[in-house]
């Protein structure tokens, strides 16, 4: 079992089991796990941070749209003689690059980040005055994954509700030769779908035994089971496809059948049982 069928198993078994306590429950599911995401993203996405940019942006007017609130990196000086708490913040890679920066309070100097807005006269060999934060808007690390993780849950219902539960899985099979099945061998199998009137659900299959009998073009499949016999006529050319049926608890060898009287999912308790039937009708 790969970890994409237990994957698909468990969201299809997820989806199945809400929908069997109300039919409308897993879409109230789905669309409350939608907001879960949601409302935190809007909140975090409509309150506002400073934009991250360099000096050189700066000068040059190279900014995001309607920026006024900037986040800076630089070497921070002390100005001899100039008005208390003001400053000059010179850029790291051109020393002759650097702006006024003015505080309410003292800042530390040095290799510094700040934040602040564009305000007031700039002093002489400076291009522009910033009116520093104090404190320093702090760099915010939005758990976005976490935000997620609801839509991601609710992305798996959806996905649940498309496949279904068991989840068939296109399957290979063997690449070992196998024997035919002999004149009356039964082999030990469980049924879903609908063969005339009779219908059992893939989730609730029923436990029976099946036998062919064939001819050139036609194979009689013969199902006996708690509620009695049926003979379902299958000709050798109609549909007929290996798959995987993949439960939270393991996975079946089966065949997806398509009959003019039935629609016929087999599971069957091993691959050799399975590519033996498979052979055995066609």
């Amino acid at each position: 079992m790969t970890p994409l069928d237990l994957a698909l198993a468990g969201a299809g078994r997820s989806y199945a089991a809400l929908h069997r306590r109300a039919g409308w429950l897993p879409t109230v599911a789905i669309g409350g796990l939608v907001l879960l995401s949601l409302i935190p993203v809007v909140i975090v996405g409509s309150t506002k941070q400073p934009n991250d940019v360099s000096l050189r942006q700066l000068e040059v007017q190279d900014l995001p749209a309607g920026a006024t609130w900037f986040r800076l990196q630089g070497d921070l000086r002390e100005v001899p003689g100039a008005s208390p708490y003001t400053y000059t913040l010179h850029d790291l890679g051109d020393d002759d690059r650097a702006l006024t920066v003015v505080a309410d309070t003292p800042l530390a100097t040095g290799h510094v980040q700040l934040t602040g807005r564009q305000d007031g006269p700039s002093l002489r060999g400076t291009f522009l005055s910033i009116q520093a934060d104090v404190p320093t808007e702090p760099v915010r690390h939005d758990p976005w994954l976490l935000f997620a993780i609801p839509a991601i849950l609710a992305a798996l219902l959806v996905v649940g509700g498309v496949r279904g539960y068991p989840v068939l899985r296109r399957d290979g099979g063997s690449t070992a030769v196998v024997d035919q099945l002999h004149p009356g061998e039964r082999l030990k199998a469980h049924w879903g779908g609908w063969v005339g009137n009779e219908r059992h659900a893939l989730d609730a299959m029923a436990p029976c035994s099946i036998e062919v009998s064939c001819d050139a073009d036609v194979c009689s499949m013969i199902i006996v089971d708690a509620d009695g016999e049926r003979t379902v006529p299958h000709r050798r050319a109609s549909p007929k496809r290996r798959i995987r049926l993949c439960r939270t608890s393991g996975v079946q060898h089966g065949l997806d059948l398509h009959a003019p009287a039935a629609d016929l999912v087999l599971a069957f308790h091993s691959a050799a049982d399975r590519d033996r039937f498979a052979r055995s009708i066609g």
